[in-house]
């Protein structure tokens, strides 16, 4: 897979400024009270769903696999299964669920940890899928076997297997496909389904136009779109819809601001199709290269946001034609280079006229990473620094 051309860190701040159901009868996940989920294989056959409880310090999961024999998920230091963090579980013959906390010495069936920290909740299974529904707190007194969840990025492992072991040592190794990892948010804040909106509220629909998704492991596909509003706006609420079925080829959603020093040229871009969209790989038009300042992120596990009631994030309004152009960017992984997806995913951004006391804003810190960052071979450790002055911020930051 390539590794994406831009790693950040990015978060919202306010700028204080003057101005998840399995049964005999449906296959579906059904993820009615998870806040979180995420398609975790190329062919849509696992399905994890998470709910947090802040309160008690714990996550409850619920994996739903399209097997009759056993399920694998745990927690990796480094992406890799060495030193994982795993639970495998399976319904036997009889009916009986197999459920055990395991750590993985190495590259073999994990052994069983001393000290069960992944705790069953329930299990089910019909003609053709298992659901295992279990809870973990965050972190656990076991610092020798267990990994930790914290508000940072978690790498995830999956995998499962077509038959049931006959014990608990006679787990037969998955194959190529039916394993793999995933780097998520698992600690991510949960929608808040209370806040209250302004009276005024328009939503703005930013989704790619029947997107025609190459049969090739990854594609970066951008489309430009004009600001329909006259005035300018506040977001204070998003939402984010991945085409139904296409839940495991959208990997990560960027809403870009575009700041072309001919604005008008953009416009001529509108009704055109998608461009792939990789700077320095020379298959992206030059005058998209003006479209990189960061507005919304998206990745596999997030959801909706809303605002705190006094902020919002300002959409349109500028002095220029520079406010009304924006590029979203969708990244897709075709794993197994399926044909004929067409995806229409993207954002749903509730805006209003009545703006709030406060403006957010992106804060991006990092280094850019594209074709002018030259990594020596084989260097034991590269360092890479970016400096920002105080003067950059000095007019928005209090």
């Amino acid at each position: 897979m390539l590794i994406s051309y831009l790693s950040v860190i990015f978060c919202y701040f306010v700028i204080l400024t003057a101005a998840s159901k399995l049964g005999g009868e449906s296959n579906k996940p059904n993820h009615h009270r998870f806040h979180h989920r995420a398609v975790l294989d190329p062919k849509g056959f696992f399905h994890l769903s998470w709910i947090k409880d802040q309160e008690a310090n714990e996550i409850e999961f619920t994996i739903q696999a399209k097997t009759k024999g056993w399920i694998g998920f745990g927690i990796s230091p480094n992406g890799g299964m060495i030193n994982s963090d795993i639970i495998i579980a399976w319904i036997d013959e009889s009916g009986r669920t197999r459920f055990h906390d395991r750590f993985a010495k190495n590259e073999t069936l994990p052994i069983i940890d001393k000290s069960q920290d992944w705790l069953l909740l329930s299990s089910k299974e019909n003609e053709t899928h298992t659901e295992i529904k279990f809870k973990r707190p965050f972190v656990t007194c076991d610092t020798e076997f267990d990994q930790p969840i914290t508000n940072g990025v978690t790498r995830l492992l999956w995998a499962y297997g077509d038959t049931k072991p006959n014990d608990d040592n006679s787990v037969q190794i998955h194959e190529p496909k039916k394993r793999g990892t995933r780097s998520m948010r698992l600690l991510m804040d949960d929608p808040d389904d209370n806040v209250k909106l302004e009276s005024d509220i328009e939503i703005w629909n930013v989704r790619s136009q029947n997107s025609r998704v190459p049969v090739k492991e990854t594609t970066y596909f951008c489309s430009l779109l004009k600001y329909p509003f006259p005035e300018k706006r506040h977001v204070v609420k998003y939402d984010v819809y991945v085409e139904p079925g296409n839940e495991q080829f959208v990997h990560h959603l960027v809403l870009f601001r575009c700041q072309h020093p001919d604005p008008s040229i953009l416009a001529t871009f509108l009704n055109s199709k998608d461009h792939e969209c990789i700077p320095g790989l020379n298959n992206m038009p030059p005058d998209l290269l003006h479209c990189r300042s960061f507005y919304l992120i998206w990745t596999v596990g997030g959801g909706s946001f809303s605002f705190p009631k006094d902020v919002g994030l300002p959409l349109g309004g500028g002095e220029d034609d520079n406010s009304v152009f924006y590029m979203l960017e969708v990244h897709y992984d075709n794993t197994y280079l399926v044909k004929n997806i067409v995806d229409n995913s993207g954002f749903q951004l509730y805006t209003t006229k009545t703006l709030r006391k406060y403006d957010a804003d992106n804060y991006v810190i990092g280094s850019v990473e594209d074709y002018r960052l030259i990594l020596p071979p084989r260097q034991p450790e590269v360092v890479v620094v970016g400096h920002c002055s105080s003067e950059c911020y000095e007019d928005v930051i209090i």
